[in-house]
């Protein structure tokens, strides 16, 4: 159980030097948070209200089919639950590379916002179809 703690304090001090030594990392990982949470308030503000009066909504929009996925209106919360796990993931092998290898570990905290700002505009546009 000891290793275990060890590993968690080198995390914790990894992260603390991430955060003081790059500005990059401190930007990436505040925009990051930031898009997730608009990721996840966006369905709340403007898919709930409504949610009461279907049972399924449409989820996804194909050019040449149309509407080719329906689903609970809680379903769209899948975005969120998926940028968040990949905000955890990329955050966590950011932070472990940050000592050994300085591009990886600014790859991976880039990526992270990458993925939110593609998830916004995922869900942007899944809201957009259901008004």
């Amino acid at each position: 159980m000891s290793r275990f703690f060890r590993i968690q304090r080198v995390n914790r001090e990894l992260m603390k030097m991430a955060w003081k030594n790059s500005k990059f990392f401190r930007l990436s990982f505040i925009l990051a948070w930031v898009f997730w949470l608009m990721v996840l308030v966006t369905p709340l503000l403007r898919l709930l209200p409504g949610a009461e009066q279907g049972l399924y909504i449409p989820l996804h929009y194909n050019v040449f089919f149309g509407v080719d996925k329906f689903g609970p209106w809680y379903s769209v919360f899948q975005l969120p639950a998926f940028g968040l796990m990949v905000l955890f993931f990329n955050i966590y092998l950011s932070i472990r590379f940050f000592e050994q290898e300085l591009v990886l570990s600014k790859f991976f905290i880039f990526l992270a916002l990458l993925i939110q700002i593609m998830l916004l505009a995922a869900m942007y546009f899944t809201v957009l179809l259901n008004m």
